[in-house]
């Protein structure tokens, strides 16, 4: 899912994390692979947000909250390249509810 302004200042508060840019040179090809997501580089790879309850159909969340899935892990010893993988559950769970 592709996370709104403010979405994206909810995570970023409570975990610090920022997203890649969406003037990044592999936004492209990311896009092309996994879909169009905001996508954030962890330790262990790439991972894009998603709906965390079930019943969630909608492509964007106003308020709830989302679960990290890593859909990429590291290839190779200098950790230069991604390797897709079957996305898997991270456990990181956020709430994006703004205050308003």
């Amino acid at each position: 899912m592709k996370l709104t302004t403010d979405q994206t200042a909810a995570v970023q508060r409570q975990t610090g994390a920022d997203p890649l840019p969406d003037d990044n040179p592999t936004m492209g090809q990311l896009q092309e692979i996994f879909g169009e997501h905001t996508f954030y580089v962890a330790e262990q790879g790439l991972v894009v947000p998603e709906p965390a309850a079930e019943e969630e159909v909608e492509e964007t969340v106003e308020d709830g909250s989302v679960e990290f899935l890593l859909v990429a892990i590291w290839a190779g010893e200098d950790k230069q390249s991604l390797q897709p993988i079957e996305p898997q559950r991270t456990g990181i769970k956020l709430e994006l509810a703004t205050a308003h």
